[in-house]
């Protein structure tokens, strides 16, 4: 008998062990396996024994990832659905993919049978406005349903697409939507805003911090996405059936790739919409208690959204000191911070014809970590020379798109010659302007072609008020004009005082040509303000100043800036209604028949829901207390006021707009502008800066309009001016930005971003200016004609001439031109 092994027991027990854990792992991939199945059946990626991702037949080190192209030739269809809610604001969610240049090619609305007709209309009306311009192509399908994974059966044919819910991209960051609608991002997983990241210890591809296709925020691999979001729909050739929700969307997502991720958080993304707006309806999401983020829309950005790559610009900056390059600093570092290129190079002008190259090269590092390294050069030095001495000999036959040098400096002759290319753009900007310059990083290509078009003619408007002149004149003499040449016209009444005119004809203007006009004959206010500034053509703008207005060093930038955004920009920036830009900002509603009340334009759109409550706006309010006009708008009232006044239309005491204070104006040429703002559905840009900071202010004194001035009166028109920022004494300090791009994204708003006040400062659109001027022309004509004894308008009429009728008909019977 053989005796038992001392052993036994031991194998006995590790073949039960073994037994054991062969039985648990079967039974996990078998509840696995069902649970997947489930839902969908996906193509999972292999892995070696080591964990590593085998593709192609290559093995992938998890923590290896490539940086994802670029693809810009792939075509985006955007998915839209529409509800009962969001139709009624189906321009502005349509907007950002209308735009030119981005990567949208189909836009799909998904809409209820019963709201076909209605989009219909929409859509035809909309379009009017992209008329001669590439847009998408626009389809509509019929779906009752709220936007979910079910959607993509219609997309098989599309390889990419951008999935929404109805609000579309409405209070997405302009950063974030450009990533969405840019160039397409060659990811494997879908990327968005919304989410919930993984946690901090799960696995990621090691350079994703790196990724330069998603600026500002650092993109986070997310546990769980909802729409907005764009998706490569090959990722889910292999779903069948397709999820419910957006919830297993996310889980069958996460089994497809080494990361467990659902997808790719980009941009300025946060916790999906739990609580969700009016135009977005709940949905089946994780809780995200836990998530925190430090992005506020009612916060302005401090850094902006760098721009698309196809809108990179390269800057040459040409200077004389170090000191210039560190006063210029918030400049060159607004330009890198949105990924544009620039090339300092400061010239020294104490070599005297010599050609030994210079190459030392300086490093200034700024607040907030930005980094602008700069050149010495010698003057004498041909472009060629000065590029191989800096080591970008590379790139000496690329043209800079810009060049900013010194206005008046000295370089020697050749040197600015050198830069000059056919289709680049020379901008000189006196030395002792750099430090305010910030505000031109913001400016697109576009706007900088256009740099030089726009004239601004100011014509001052003064009769007995001295000190008030005098103090106005001071504020012209500080502003800084940024090299641009302007004309200035004074123009004096008849009766004024002796120490006015000695102002008037011992002032001295630098910036341009001068001209006193000294009536001989007393006008009073109304023709004095109208007959001060005649448009030469459609690129003259007129700045019209009564003596008691104050302006800040910094007006004249913030009207190139909008002028250049609103009148120069793209198409779809420009708008025929839009007829000047305040430099004072509201603090009062002058218009409602009750009298004036307070008003905060933040506060109102704060408490309306506005994404941006510091967003400029626009408002059919004119303002009398400095602001520019456009000249054919201007041009116009001139043409008004000859009807108005001929009273072939209507008689003086006749009301216009209805229930408006304005109507009591005996002698005020802002109630005839009105008037006219009415009539044509037209609206000014205002600045909307904290604590009514303002480019120019009203000092209340005492004169036609004002006969009482007490220190409430003075409060409620007084406004804060925008100041020059105050720079350290300190030799080595750099410049600090002035406070013009305070505004969303650092950015004037797009045209339609912008929100819209009518006369008695309620938000309203285009759409409601433009029936209710409908409403009361249609009132008004009918009104004449009965007059006149006719019932049919025509172009000719019983005891009026003919061109009084064309008049008539063009501004009352007739559309807008």
């Amino acid at each position: 008998m053989v005796k038992p092994s001392v052993d036994a027991p031991f194998w006995k027990h590790l073949s039960c062990f073994i037994l054991f854990t062969l039985v648990l792992s079967w039974r996990q991939w078998r509840g696995l396996v069902l649970q997947t199945a489930s839902h969908a059946t996906l193509k999972r990626p292999t892995f070696s024994a080591a964990g590593d991702i085998a593709e192609n037949g290559r093995q992938m080190s998890l923590h290896e990832h490539p940086h994802p192209a670029l693809l810009s030739n792939q075509r985006l269809t955007a998915v839209l659905p529409v509800s009962n809610v969001s139709i009624h604001q189906i321009a502005d969610i349509l907007a950002p993919l209308l735009d030119p240049g981005t990567a949208v090619r189909e836009v799909i609305l998904l809409a209820p049978a019963s709201l076909h007709r209605i989009l219909s209309d929409k859509l035809r009306q909309e379009l009017t406005k992209h008329e001669g311009q590439d847009h998408p192509e626009i389809g509509v399908k019929t779906w009752d349903d709220d936007i979910s994974p079910s959607v993509f059966r219609l997309l098989r044919a599309s390889p990419w697409t951008l999935v929404m819910r109805h609000d579309g991209l409405l209070g997405v960051d302009k950063q974030t939507r450009s990533i969405l609608v840019g160039e397409i991002i060659d990811w494997s997983l879908p990327y968005g805003p919304r989410g919930i990241p993984l946690p901090p210890n799960g696995t990621h591809p090691a350079n994703i911090v790196d990724w330069v296709h998603l600026p500002r925020s650092q993109p986070d691999l997310a546990l769980y996405i909802e729409p907005p979001f764009v998706i490569r729909l090959d990722t889910l050739s292999n779903l069948n059936p397709l999820p419910s929700t957006w919830k297993h969307f996310s889980e069958q997502i996460a089994l497809c790739n080494p990361w467990n991720a659902s997808g790719l958080l980009v941009g300025r993304h946060g916790p999906p919409e739990i609580s969700p707006s009016p135009l977005s309806l709940a949905t089946n999401v994780p809780q995200a208690s836990s998530i925190q983020t430090n992005v506020s829309r009612n916060v302005p950005a401090t850094t902006p959204p760098a721009v698309l790559p196809h809108q990179r610009l390269r800057f040459d900056v040409l200077l004389s000191e170090k000191q210039d390059v560190q006063n210029l600093a918030p400049f060159l570092c607004g330009l890198l911070s949105r990924g544009h290129t620039i090339r300092v190079l400061v010239v020294d002008t104490n070599l005297q014809f010599s050609f030994n190259p210079i190459k030392r090269k300086t490093r200034l590092v700024m607040e907030g970590g930005c980094s602008v390294d700069f050149f010495t050069i010698n003057q004498y030095m041909r472009r060629r020379e000065i590029f191989r001495s800096i080591g970008d000999d590379g790139n000496y036959g690329l043209a800079s798109h810009v060049v900013i040098t010194l206005k008046s400096h000295n370089f020697a002759g050749f040197l600015l010659d050198t830069f000059r290319f056919a289709d680049n753009i020379i901008v000189e900007v006196p030395q002792q302007d750099l430090a305010y310059c910030d505000w031109m990083a913001s400016l697109t290509l576009q706007q900088w072609k256009n740099w030089h078009k726009p004239r601004i003619d100011i014509s001052v408007i003064t009769r007995d008020r001295p000190n008030s002149l005098a103090r106005l004149l001071g504020s012209l003499s500080a502003a800084r004009y940024f090299g641009d040449s302007i004309d200035l016209r004074l123009n004096v009444e008849q009766d004024c005082d002796f120490e006015t005119l000695k102002i008037s004809q011992t002032y001295s203007w630098p910036h341009g040509s001068f001209f006193l006009h000294h009536r001989i004959v007393h006008g009073g206010l109304l023709p004095a303000i109208v007959e001060s500034w005649y448009p030469r053509n459609n690129d003259t703008y007129g700045l019209l100043l009564e003596d008691d207005v104050e302006l800040s060093p910094l007006f004249y930038a913030w009207v190139k800036m909008a002028i250049l955004k609103y009148r120069y920009d793209s198409p779809i920036d420009q708008s025929p209604n839009l007829f000047g830009v305040s430099l004072y900002q509201q603090k009062h509603v002058e218009l409602r028949p009750e009298g004036r009340i307070p008003f905060n334009a933040r506060s109102l759109f704060s408490s309306q829901g506005l994404p941006f409550p510091s967003t400029p706006y626009l408002s059919q309010v004119p303002c009398s207390w400095g602001a520019v006009y456009f000249p054919e708008h201007w041009s116009l009232f001139h043409d008004y006021l000859l009807l108005r006044f001929s009273e072939s239309w209507l008689s003086m005491g006749d009301t216009v707009v209805p229930h408006v204070r304005s109507n009591n104006w005996l002698r005020s040429w802002k109630k005839f502008f009105i008037e006219l703002a009415y009539l044509k559905g037209y609206v000014m840009l205002y600045p909307n800066y904290e604590n009514y900071l303002s480019l120019s202010t009203n000092h209340l004194e005492y004169g036609s309009h004002v006969r009482s001035r007490t220190k409430e009166k003075q409060d409620l028109f007084e406004v804060p001016l925008l100041p020059l920022p105050r720079n350290d004494d300190d030799a080595d300090a750099m410049g600090k930005p002035t406070r013009l791009l305070e505004l969303p994204d650092m950015n004037l708003p797009r045209y339609r971003d912008l929100p819209i006040l009518n006369l008695t400062a309620s938000l309203t659109t285009e759409d409601d200016l433009m029936q209710a001027q409908d409403r009361r022309r249609a009132q008004l004509c009918a009104l004449h004609w009965q007059r006149n004894n006719t019932t049919t308008p025509s172009l000719s009429g019983p005891g009026s001439s003919g061109n009084v009728h064309d008049s008539i008909r063009n501004f009352i019977c007739g559309d807008a031109d």
